[in-house]
């Protein structure tokens, strides 16, 4: 499928992921920071949940990131060259490395 996409497409997919990922830390940290700072500030069954609230947003976090960053390495193929030849230079620097490994 994004393969089908224009260049400006996928430039601004790339620039979306980039934002997604600078505000992943921003809403985490000021998450879990209040879920602490509610747990710190409640009684203890509530403490309790807020504790396992700032963990979570942590795990989230960190399941939002490795999503983030697996579209970003789908999107971030380049740009500027034809499909054919991005094939053909994908050819020739394999055989490169073949000769590469003969001649060792």
């Amino acid at each position: 499928m994004i393969n089908s996409w224009s260049n400006g497409q996928r430039i601004l997919a790339g620039f979306d992921c980039g934002f997604h990922i600078l505000f992943l830390f921003c809403y985490a940290s000021t998450t879990t920071l209040l879920a602490l700072w509610g747990a710190n500030h409640s009684p203890l069954p509530m403490s309790i949940i807020g504790y396992f609230v700032a963990w979570f947003q942590i795990v989230g976090a960190t399941i939002d990131l490795a999503g983030q960053s697996s579209i970003a390495a789908q999107v971030s193929v380049p740009i500027s060259c034809d499909k054919h030849e991005s094939k053909k230079s994908t050819k020739i620097t394999t055989k490169a490395k073949r000769r590469e490994l003969v001649d060792d």
